[in-house]
This record gives C-alpha cells, sequence and structure tokens, in this order.
C-alpha cells in the first residue's frame, strides 16, 4: 500500500487499500492484474486492444460479440470488477466507409 491522498468531491481522502492513482506502479499492477482478460481474448478469434482498464474488442459477428462479452464478464467478475455500463458501447462496422455518429464523446456505437 502506498498511501498519498486524493481529491474528491467532498475533500481529500487518503485510501485505506490498493495503490495511488496515476503513480508509476498504478499502471505496473494494472497490467498484472488484468491480464487474465487478454489471455481470454487470445484463445479466441478477436482483436482486443487494451490500454490499462480500457478495453476495444474487434468481433466479425454478434454472435462472436456476445461470446467475447460472456467472456470479459466472466474474467471481471472472477477478477471482482465491474463494467461501467456509461461508457461501453456496441457498435456495428461503417458500411461503405460512411462516418457512424455516436455519443458526445464522439465515439460510435450504443449501449450495450
Amino acid at each position: 500500500m502506498i498511501p498519498q491522498a486524493y481529491n474528491t468531491p467532498r475533500g481529500y481522502k487518503n485510501p485505506d487499500h490498493g495503490i495511488a492513482l496515476r503513480g508509476p506502479l498504478s499502471q505496473f499492477f494494472s497490467g498484472i492484474y488484468l491480464k487474465p482478460l487478454g489471455d481470454a481474448f487470445a484463445a479466441m478469434d478477436v482483436t482486443c486492444l487494451r490500454y490499462q482498464d480500457d478495453v476495444l474488442v474487434l468481433c466479425k459477428s454478434l454472435r462472436q460479440l456476445n461470446r467475447a462479452k460472456q467472456r470479459m464478464m466472466a474474467v471481471l467478475k472472477e477478477r471482482r470488477l465491474r463494467l461501467s455500463y456509461k461508457n461501453a458501447y456496441r457498435s456495428p462496422a461503417p458500411q461503405h466507409d460512411q462516418d457512424i455518429p455516436g455519443p458526445s464523446t464522439g465515439a460510435a456505437g450504443s449501449r450495450f
């Protein structure tokens, strides 16, 4: 445990577990902790891109997407993590190079 106070809407808080946010060890340990997620997708015929806790999974079919989502949810449950549905999107591939309008973040897609 590396204690470092962080700012919240209700003032500063001292963590009582975990490691400091944005610290050099945070990236290292998140890679180790989320490695099973990468391993789960490596066993499937999907493309998975991950940066820290952000995951992009590219699938060829809706069936493959559903299997990937089930596998992801199983790994997250095993790791005692939750998916942020506020930031989770499913997007069809653009047809004929046309853009698909998305949420306010500019990302294409629709909610799970």
